[in-house]
């Protein structure tokens, strides 16, 4: 049995994310889609995909309030126009990721996860077995579920990642970013900022306390700090790696296991 990997590509590697209104950075999908194909020939691989909502989406949820749940009559519609952009620039990826010849399906996660208070309850996860039994590269993304105290919430593709590692015993987790991993202070706000190339449980505490979110202005999925946070909450002796998924190479040699600028963290 191929060993499983789970690869997260962060809304701001494929969108637009800075500018505030969406816009798809299709020849980078089309450059990562390739760079998994080169990956998979070299050394043969399950893999789940996961991808952000970048601009696609997280205007809306910021606008209107998403993450607090339904309580106005304004975040229902704002639910559904929130789903659709994600769902279309889920399309997007489907479209080039096929067309390049990667066997990838999509699993819509509304249909599939059910939260209580952003909590996750229900996670089907039949579909996504029976597709990576049979080659296929299942597809999630970051997007507004239902909820049962809240009626809807957002569930991010982080939080996803680490429940499928959980579940699914990967090998290997990756959150390809838009830095260059887990820094001392945000790097794109302070040049002086040092990249944290290991994380162990020897050194989390000190690491949580400087952690700094992304450097995006619309961003309500966490950043690193929470990102931090749910892998130390949920993975356990699973290798994940934080990686820059804008500069070329990087995903392609997190696949592989070769050596690359990024944070590598593993907690026993």
């Amino acid at each position: 049995m191929l060993p499983l990997y789970i690869l997260k590509l962060g809304g701001s590697v494929i969108t637009a994310k800075r500018e505030g209104k969406p816009v798809i950075k299709k020849e980078e999908i089309i450059r990562i889609a390739k760079e998994i194909m080169n990956a998979q020939k070299k050394d043969p691989f399950g893999l789940i995909l996961i991808h952000g909502a970048g601009s696609f989406g997280h205007g809306l949820a910021k606008k209107y309030k998403l993450w607090e749940g339904l309580t106005r009559n304004s975040q229902i519609l704002a639910f559904s126009k929130t789903q659709a952009q994600t769902v279309f620039l889920n399309h997007t990826v489907l479209d080039v990721f096929a067309s390049l010849g990667l066997p990838v399906v999509a699993i819509n996660p509304t249909s599939i996860i059910i939260q209580k208070d952003k909590k996750l309850v229900t996670f089907s996860k039949e579909a996504i077995v029976h597709f990576l039994e049979r080659g296929f590269i299942p597809v999630l993304y970051g997007t507004v579920v239902a909820d049962t105290k809240l009626s809807g919430s957002i569930c991010s593709g982080d939080t996803m990642l680490t429940h499928l590692a959980k579940e699914l015993k990967a090998r290997r987790a990756i959150f390809a970013t838009d830095v260059d991993g887990v820094f001392t202070q945000d790097p794109n706000r302070f040049e002086h900022a040092s990249l944290i190339a290991e994380i162990t449980d020897e050194n989390y505490k000190e690491v949580i306390k400087g952690s700094q979110g992304s450097a995006s202005k619309i961003d309500v999925g966490g950043g690193m700090r929470g990102k931090l946070e749910e892998i130390h909450q949920s993975l356990k002796k699973v290798e994940v790696l934080i990686v820059n998924g804008s500069k070329k190479g990087s995903i392609q040699k997190a696949l592989v296991g070769e050596k690359l600028k990024g944070t590598k963290i593993l907690f026993s």
